[in-house]
């Protein structure tokens, strides 16, 4: 049974709904998109961006019907998987660029990812996608990697997993501005 609420969380599966359906006006999804399946990323892959003791309080959710790790950062039996599968799909699509077999991509994932840190869930995030992602994109043989995020407020996540690390560099959108000439 779900509970509707007048002001829902902003981080629920009618997020990646809107954001389906607007492509599909595009015509850009199903047509101009290949379906790659997820896969859940691997231990070893996870921590190369996060601690072990995120990625474990990560995990134990399972066992939660729900729990909170910020005020804002909610997960329950099937977050942990959620996050796996997000992650895994991230770095999977970051590889099939590289690859050549895509010449871009884009992830419709849940939960998302740039707010989560070294060690801890934050901002709707439980494991860094964006972070996963250009590591996998490394790994496959990029020499630097630029992640441009158009959210509405700072990735302080992948900040501070790229702190110092000259081969990934990221910039924040917070606004966009139009002229008509």
């Amino acid at each position: 049974m779900v509970e509707m609420k007048s002001h829902p969380h902003p981080e629920r599966p009618d997020r990646l709904r809107a954001i389906a359906a607007s492509l599909a006006v595009a015509g850009i999804l199903p047509g101009k998109c290949t379906f790659i399946p997820p896969q859940e990323i691997t231990q070893e892959a996870l921590l190369m961006v996060h601690s072990l003791d995120h990625i474990e309080a990560v995990q134990q959710t399972r066992e939660l019907l729900s729990s909170y790790f910020t005020p804002d950062t909610y997960a329950n039996e099937h977050s942990a998987c959620a996050a796996r599968l997000a992650a895994g799909l991230c770095a999977d699509l970051a590889c099939t660029i590289m690859s050549g077999r895509a010449r871009n991509g884009f992830a419709l994932v849940r939960p998302p990812g740039h707010h989560a840190g070294i060690k801890q869930a934050m901002g709707f995030c439980l494991h860094n996608n964006a972070a996963i992602a250009a590591l996998a994109a490394q790994s496959a043989g990029a020499k630097k990697v630029l992640i441009v995020d158009w959210d509405v407020h700072h990735g302080n996540g992948t900040q501070e997993i790229f702190d110092g690390n000259k081969s990934v560099s990221s910039y924040m959108i917070n606004s966009v501005s139009c002229v008509k000439s």
